[in-house]
């Protein structure tokens, strides 16, 4: 029998995977929040999660298994044979997951914010922003950040290559909707990508902006 503790922010959320561990005959400790730096010696899992943050989350370490939760126990029995090395620390680790969707995106005090295509409850999908913030309609000279709402395929490929001038006066975010595919004809991060490396434009950042919302950062790729 192996000493399983499971980190969870809500501790009613975590009842379930507490009796799917012990049902394993795993010996369980429940703890809130991650914050011991020698915890790091040991194995991590990550259970779910809202994907475009687990995919943030496996960019910025490799020593650690991510898997879902009907496949958790076989991800424990191989994470038990891990050892590592040079584990990250956990204050590096979530510290990006602690901040605002304003602060990812780089919205800082003063900003100038142009807003095109977005929808009418944009503010309260961007959320808390720094004191003196401003929100413009389109991209107007100023504007430190602009967030580009997209929703439909061909007026993104339409409007993308108007859109690059732009990218090397200020910071150009677009932001889709999550649960999208290709078969339904939805905006996806793949679609964004592909289009902007077209035209010479690369992503740098990608965050989730709301519960709804995730974006992609583009800049111009820098010629070797």
């Amino acid at each position: 029998m192996s000493r399983v503790r499971l980190i969870h922010w809500k501790a009613e959320e975590a009842q379930p995977l507490i009796a799917l561990l012990k049902g394993a005959g795993h010996k369980v400790e429940y703890d809130g929040k991650f914050t011991s730096p020698k915890t790091r010696q040991v194995p991590v899992v990550f259970v779910d999660g809202d994907p475009d943050k687990v995919a943030i989350t496996k960019r910025q370490v490799t020593d650690m298994f991510f898997t879902t939760r009907a496949k958790l126990l076989s991800a424990i029995n191989s994470a038990r044979k891990q050892r590592l090395a040079n584990p990250i620390a956990p204050g590096r680790l979530f510290s990006y997951h602690t901040r605002t969707a304003a602060q990812k995106m780089g919205i800082a005090k003063d900003a100038r914010v142009g807003v095109i295509d977005g929808p009418r409850d944009y503010e309260r999908v961007i959320g808390e922003v720094a004191e003196g913030v401003e929100f413009v309609e389109g991209a107007q000279p100023g504007c430190t950040v602009l967030a580009w709402f997209v929703q439909d395929p061909d007026s993104y490929l339409e409007m993308l290559p108007r859109m690059r001038a732009w990218v090397a006066k200020t910071r150009l975010w677009v932001l889709w909707k999550k649960g999208g595919t290709t078969r339904t004809g939805a905006v996806t991060p793949l679609l964004i990508r592909e289009a902007a490396k077209e035209l010479g434009m690369i992503d740098y950042k990608v965050c989730s902006v709301d519960k709804s919302w995730s974006g992609i950062a583009l800049t111009i790729k820098k010629a070797r």
